[in-house]
């Protein structure tokens, strides 16, 4: 048996500022709508961000998150916190260097900075 994953959602308070933040922080159109959810274009080929309004906030620090690099000399952190989004600290280590961010309702993700080939190949950030 194959399994693909086909779209990650995430849990949001306000699914408008949602929208404009996700689709803007990565390039894509929403694509459809339907009560309380929301579908992005492709984040990844076949896979879609998902945004779900939920009465309930965010009580404690996220379980599963995303891990984001900017394509050029882009400052993601920048363009994170110009959208409603925080800084939540820095790491920096022998491995890898990133920026733990949140958006506007607190989920965290990582923007990458430099990842070393040994852990996924992603190329250093100038």
């Amino acid at each position: 048996m194959t399994a693909r994953v086909r779209g990650i959602t995430i849990d949001v308070a306000d699914l408008e500022r949602a929208a404009v933040f996700w689709s803007s922080l990565l390039g894509v159109d929403i694509e459809d709508r339907h009560d309380t959810y929301l579908w992005l274009g492709e984040i990844s080929p076949g896979v879609r961000l998902i945004l779900q309004q939920v009465p309930d906030s965010k009580r404690s620090k996220n379980r599963v998150h995303l891990d984001i690099q900017a394509e050029g000399e882009t400052d993601l952190v920048a363009v994170v916190e110009a959208l409603g989004g925080s800084r939540v600290g820095d790491v920096d280590d022998l491995h890898y260097s990133l920026t733990v961010v949140a958006d506007p309702d607190g989920d965290e993700f990582c923007v990458i900075h430099r990842l070393s080939p040994a852990l996924g190949g992603i190329r250093e950030m100038p």
